[in-house]
């Protein structure tokens, strides 16, 4: 609700207050001054009929104001729809619309929804309009102004620049990425994961965009909890998403990152998720790290002949959680290095991984069907006869 309205509102609600309090005060004195009984009974039905009337006209305005908030959301919807559609023009080849001072806000805004589910010429046209009509500009202008104090409309605008993702506005993104707010911040990183995927050479912003990515990690209060966020977001990158993950693991990016990038890859299913992965693998990896290594080779479902070894002896580490992706990971290799690595797995002190050596046999096809029955009837281990059944 604007300002004014609301100002409105509350004189209102002061007006009505004060005719109550009038009318009650007045009936407190006719009480103590004792006049009759027919007085007092007209006097409380005029403090009554005060009192609703002040309700009423409470009611009336506020009713008035959300009818007239209704109607001005209902109209901007209206014109962002128009907007829509000029852009899909634009975009199929028609000419620019000149774009005035007062439509920058809405014609952004339809381009932002126009451009969230469209790529190739039709966005360049797109953004390189936005750009000639200053609409891109005022944008930048007003989220730059409003990053400090994380001003509605300014994180608005942050976010229509994130979903046009102009390489003009990557310095913005930088600084904003850091930001104390998710929503700043994490939009931010939607548009500089944006920018990244229209880069025919990634190199020319990929300095930026990892240092964005930085810089939302360095702000978060809780760098574990916003792994699942970098994830989902390194996914906007497209088709630069494998030269991010080469850059970032090659780097000094810290675990949250690197994990969030071999976690990327692998649910992106690109045809070069399993060599990062084993490049990962083979690097000397540990931890978290070393277990996103092997969740991405689960989820290609090969493991290269390079890494099976160290595939098989991850099944072993210390950390219960590689232990785990191991298995899965066993999946995909060969009979004769999978079924012994799954067999011992089975016997492990972690119920974890005997489950996750059960259900790698489960997939593995007839040799692991068979293998589970044998160790569900002959396996040394009780656990393991338990887990196989």
């Amino acid at each position: 609700m604007g300002e004014s309205k609301l100002a409105a509102l509350f004189l209102t609600i002061l007006a009505a207050g004060t005719a109550m309090l009038v009318t009650m005060v007045a009936l407190l004195v006719q009480f103590l001054d004792g006049v009759g009984q027919a007085e007092v009974w007209r006097s409380i039905v005029v403090a009554l009929a005060g009192a609703g009337m002040g309700l009423a006209v409470i009611g009336i305005v506020h009713l008035s104001l959300i009818a007239s908030r209704r109607t001005a959301h209902a109209r901007r919807e209206l014109r962002i729809a128009n907007w829509t559609h000029a852009w899909c023009a634009v975009a199929a080849g028609a000419e620019a619309p000149a774009v005035r001072g007062s439509d920058r806000e809405v014609a952004a805004e339809g381009a932002a929804l126009v451009l969230q589910d469209m790529k190739g010429e039709g966005a360049e046209r797109i953004r390189l309009a936005l750009l000639a009509g200053g609409t891109v500009t005022a944008d930048l202008a007003l989220a730059t102004r409003g990053l400090l104090s994380q001003v509605g409309i300014s994180t608005a605008a942050l976010e229509r620049l994130a979903w046009i993702a102009v390489p003009e506005a990557l310095p913005l993104f930088e600084v904003a990425a850091g930001s104390s707010s998710d929503r700043v911040s994490r939009a931010a990183l939607l548009g500089a994961m944006r920018v990244l995927a229209e880069q025919r050479n990634p190199d020319e912003v990929g300095a930026t965009v990892i240092g964005a990515i930085e810089e939302h990690v360095r702000a978060t209060r809780d760098p574990e909890g916003a792994r699942p966020f970098l994830t989902a977001v390194m996914l906007a990158a497209d088709d630069n998403l494998g030269w991010l993950c080469r850059e970032l693991l090659a780097g000094g990016a810290s675990d949250t990152v690197r994990v969030a990038a071999l976690d990327a890859i692998g649910r992106s299913q690109r045809p070069e998720a399993g060599e990062i992965a084993t490049v990962a693998l083979l690097g000397g990896s540990q931890g978290e790290v070393r277990a996103a290594a092997l969740r991405t080779l689960a989820r290609v479902g090969f493991v290269p002949p390079v890494a099976a070894a160290a595939v098989v002896a991850a099944a072993s580490d210390e950390n219960r959680a590689v232990r785990v992706q191991a298995a899965y990971a066993l999946v995909g290799a060969g009979e004769d290095v999978a079924l012994p690595a799954l067999w011992t797995g089975l016997a492990d002190e972690a119920w974890e991984v005997r489950r996750a050596c059960a259900d790698a046999l489960q997939g593995y096809g007839r040799a692991g069907e068979e293998l589970l029955r044998r160790a569900a009837a002959q396996h040394s281990d009780r656990f393991a006869r338990d887990v196989s059944l």
